[in-house]
């Protein structure tokens, strides 16, 4: 039996070995390139071998430390971000520090060099493992419980089945169960909860301690404990950022504490400030870019460059969103008429092959030139470039209060959302991650959010044109099936056939 929780940390597994001898053969063949070969600084070869030798040791360390080698769960993107900045700025300091002892030659230029091609590597090999582990599914796990806490870890599981589980059901009460919609997956009651796990050769029990009275709840946890089980707890409490829950010891007894989050008054000038400088630098690389782009437009068909959408933004006030039109003339009249094919659940609104897309719009799409000019959108302080995508008029009226808090913030030309569920097509894990960001929002979050919508740009973009290439004859590159994976068999909600792309694609 494999505990995939133990004292904050996952348990490795094989495939976790490989893949981390797999990053070390990357690193170490990077690092090598880059200190040996680069015109920066000149070192013997012996020297280069010894530094990236360092260099990737103190990576693995640290990677490992952060949990980046563990598979249940695989760690959320913008975690995969955070690492991996950590461990290549440790990896340069590890390089930096060996060289000044030595001293051999160092410089700052092949440090840089090497942490953007390693970032870049190790991304790759990120996606390339989550795309694995999508297709070989994960850790059978059963829900203990069917109230609102079971129902909201059953639509998490469903909703990220890429974290590594395979939801096979709900055990407890039937009828509170049907009242949560959760009678498609109700597996039997309580009693009969080791011959549930047996039946369907589930490794873990998830219970939800809201669905049961103090003394059913211990009796629950001791039964499956004593029978050799794995157990994990819910907090009952949602969308608290794991770094806020600290676990203290009173009088041997285990006690969570939740620490307040308190942004400094600091965080919003820096942000704004980050984000004057960000937009107009991005618009000025993206300049020549936007020209062609518009020129092409044009010529296509001799229509509006831009599209221009009410969206909310901050204080729930209205605002013109900016984008590259990549839809025909009136696309907005007809999309009523799309409605029934609409693959999105809830308020939102996706198609595949929407008809109304242009050829060249495709192509925008597929690269996220058309969200460009939302640049001029963040210098106008209409948006940030990290924070809630902005959401529609329409889609607002269906918000519930809670959710009508992201309107507390400048809406963002990238997110949580994007970089976390891009492809998912459940409406409960866009309200979760945006209240999430609304109530754990920091710089260093922002930065691993650009970060990571960096690294999907260019490596999904990659992994998009690789997936068509083979998707038709089901051809598997470097072991990994580059087919559309299968659905879950249990879906609380209407699935995606295919990713819709970084942002949202209205316009």
């Amino acid at each position: 039996m494999r505990a995939w929780a133990n004292s904050g940390r996952t348990a490795d597994t094989t495939s976790g070995r490989f893949a981390r001898l797999l990053d070390g053969l990357i690193l170490f063949t990077i690092w090598t390139l880059v200190l040996d070969l680069n015109p920066f600084t000149e070192r013997t070869g012996p020297q280069a071998l010894a530094l990236a030798g360092i260099a990737t040791i103190v990576q693995l360390i640290v990677a490992s430390r952060r949990g980046a080698y563990t598979d249940m769960p695989l760690p959320a993107r913008t975690d995969e971000v955070a690492t991996t900045i950590t461990s290549t700025l440790a990896a340069g300091a590890g390089i930096a520090l060996v060289a000044e002892i030595f001293n051999w030659p160092n410089g700052a230029r092949e440090l840089i060099l090497g942490a953007v091609i390693v970032m870049a590597a190790l991304a790759v090999s990120a996606e390339i493992r989550r795309s694995r582990r999508a297709q070989l599914g994960g850790e059978r796990v059963v829900i203990v419980g069917t109230g609102d806490e079971a129902m909201e870890l059953a639509e998490l599981f469903l909703d990220h089945a890429d974290a590594g589980f395979q939801l096979m059901g709900v055990v407890g009460d039937q009828a509170v169960a049907l009242r949560h919609g959760l009678g498609e997956v109700w597996l039997g009651p309580v009693d009969d909860l080791l011959t549930i796990l047996d039946r369907h050769d589930a490794t873990t029990a998830v219970v939800a301690p809201s669905s049961f009275r103090s003394h059913s709840f211990r009796t629950i946890i001791n039964n499956l404990l004593a029978n050799g089980h794995d157990v994990a707890l819910s907090s009952g409490v949602s969308r608290i950022g794991v770094h806020r829950h600290v676990m203290s010891n009173v009088v041997h007894e285990p006690l969570v504490l939740l620490e307040s989050q308190r942004v400094p008054a600091w965080h919003y000038g820096t942000k704004r400030a980050l984000d004057i400088i960000g937009a107009s630098v991005g618009l000025l690389i993206a300049s020549p870019l936007l020209v062609l782009s518009a020129l092409a437009i044009k010529i296509s068909d001799r229509g509006p460059i831009l599209y221009r959408q009410a969206r909310i933004g901050r204080h729930g006030e209205e605002f013109d969103m900016l984008k590259l039109r990549t839809m025909t003339v009136g696309a907005d009249q007809i999309r009523q008429a799309l409605a029934a094919a609409n693959l999105r659940s809830g308020p939102l609104f996706k198609l595949n092959d929407d008809p109304r897309v242009t050829r060249l719009g495709r192509v925008f799409r597929e690269l996220s030139i058309d969200e460009l000019p939302q640049l001029i959108n963040v210098l106008k302080g209409d948006m940030s470039l990290v924070g809630p995508r902005p959401a529609l008029p329409s889609e607002v009226a269906k918000f519930d209060d809670e959710l009508r808090q992201r309107s507390n913030v400048r809406p963002g030309i990238t997110g949580l959302w994007q970089v976390e569920a891009r492809s998912n097509a459940s409406f409960s894990a866009y309200r979760r991650l945006d209240l999430h960001y609304l109530d754990n929002q920091t710089p260093w979050l922002d930065l691993r959010i650009l970060v990571a919508t960096a690294q999907l740009l260019i490596v999904g973009t990659a992994m998009k044109a690789v997936r068509r290439l083979f998707s038709r004859s089901g051809v598997k590159v470097d072991g990994i099936d580059l087919t559309p994976a299968a659905p879950s068999s249990i879906d609380l909600r209407r699935p995606s056939t295919e990713s819709p792309g970084l942002f949202d694609r209205t316009g």
